[in-house]
């Protein structure tokens, strides 16, 4: 804990210090790829005005994000401008102090598993087993990385409101193991709400409910008449704040038309501005299924293994949404250690990891190149973020293949022959 407390304390600190350097902010929140039309602290003060003339925040096209989340940081910056950083640091640690708690549940949970069946494991798989020092050291290793990664500090200066969705996102895998349903459906409900597409991790909720908990509290249906609920209670108080269902319901209407295709990250805007408006129609449907339709499979695929499939969909989240920016992917990026026993198992980690880095630089490069020095045109920003998001492509499935790699070879051993023996194969050169 004395680790964690030091951590925490420098990334305040580190927070602190950078939101008093007022030109670096400024900067940071005009970047695309920190700030969407979605999720921008500019177009949330636009929004500011305008709900003091109309008495709605949508009613403009400046804020495009929920009712609640507005109102809630409206009455803060009411309160005290000062507040409203305060607020957005405390996000980031409460969510780092998530994480750490859920990867030493998680550990925890694999280690006991992994003692109890011991006599079913394969013979000579001693060195790749799950060892007593990954429950030691990853759970502060995550807490590490996501506090200090540079995706989650520009977006906790640039006051992106990700760093609220990450939040929930973070309470909501802490509670996934704790048997409490009504806990972690209530911040799933209020990450769905505020960005719809974490919908799918209910199923998540539902296999750990029927694989973590004990014979008597089983009921996989539990989570989601518990998710239902919460929804119906956030969209009830919107309504009663608003007075319009088309206003509770306008954010979502925003995320699954791609109306504006101000340039992001992602890869919905340069598509739209260039396909004839006929073909539109289609090709949001095209697009959408990509970031919703890929919990089917895998979900079947990684039934027996619900951290995995979280891990998976978190990635897929982040990487296929209408608006993604680079704090979506911190949440994923800090759950990487989970997984560090499996790593000898990926393939070229070295070139995905040199491209992820490459990628997130040539990016303000491109822009540069394209918008200031009118020496580029959209498809050389398009070609970095389209490198970027292939990047994330390689690392999620690295990862999932390299843990189903790795529980596949604790079962059945290490070496394999055609004939499913353990024995080594003997070249022999005939002369």
């Amino acid at each position: 804990m004395t680790n964690l407390f030091v951590i925490i304390s420098c990334g305040v600190l580190l927070r602190t210090w950078l939101l008093q350097l007022k030109d670096l902010t400024k900067w940071i929140s005009k970047r695309p790829e920190v700030s969407t039309p979605q999720t921008s602290w500019s177009r949330l003060v636009e929004g500011f005005v305008i709900s003091k003339q109309t008495g709605n925040v949508h009613s403009g096209d400046s804020y495009h994000g929920s009712t609640l989340l507005s109102a809630f940081l409206f009455h803060l910056q009411a309160l005290s401008p000062l507040l409203v950083p305060a607020v957005f640091i405390a996000c980031d640690v409460i969510a780092a102090i998530s994480l750490h708690n859920f990867a030493k549940k998680f550990l925890q949970k694999e280690l006991d598993d992994q003692n109890s069946h011991k006599s079913k494991l394969s013979k000579g798989v001693d060195s790749i087993l799950l060892k007593l020092h990954h429950l030691e050291n990853v759970p502060t290793l995550v807490a590490l990385i996501y506090l200090f990664n540079p995706f989650t500090i520009v977006t906790c200066i640039s006051q992106s409101s990700v760093a609220f969705n990450n939040l929930f996102l973070a309470l909501y895998v802490a509670h996934l193991m704790s048997g409490s349903s009504i806990a972690t459906t209530l911040f799933l409900a209020l990450s769905t709400y505020e960005t719809f597409y974490p919908v799918q991790l209910i199923i998540v909720a539902m296999l750990c409910q029927h694989k973590y908990q004990k014979e008597g509290n089983r009921n996989a249906a539990k989570p989601l008449f518990c998710f239902i609920f919460w929804l119906l209670i956030l969209f009830l108080v919107s309504y009663l704040r608003e007075g319009s269902l088309e206003s509770i319901f306008s954010h979502y209407k925003f995320i699954l038309t791609v109306p504006d295709q101000t340039p992001n990250i992602g890869i919905f805007w340069y598509f739209f501005t260039e396909i004839f408006n006929h073909f539109q129609t289609f090709f949001l449907f095209v697009f959408q299924i990509n970031a919703l339709f890929f919990f089917v499979p895998l979900s079947i695929k990684l039934r027996s293994h619900p951290i995995c499939l979280m891990f998976i969909l978190t990635c897929i989240i982040s990487t296929f949404k209408s608006y993604p920016c680079v704090g979506d992917a911190t949440l994923w990026i800090s759950m990487l250690p989970l997984w560090s026993h499996t790593f000898k198992y990926q393939r070229q980690p070295l070139i995905v990891t040199v491209m992820l880095l490459t990628t997130t630089i040539l990016c303000p490069v491109m822009w540069h190149m394209w918008i200031v020095a009118h020496s580029a045109n959209a498809n050389f920003y398009f070609a970095a973020s389209l490198a970027y998001t292939t990047s994330h492509i390689f690392i999620m499935t690295n990862t999932v293949m390299a843990y189903l790699k790795w529980h596949y070879h604790i079962r059945k051993g290490v070496r394999l022959n055609l004939d499913g023996s353990t024995e080594k194969a003997v070249l022999r050169l005939m002369n």
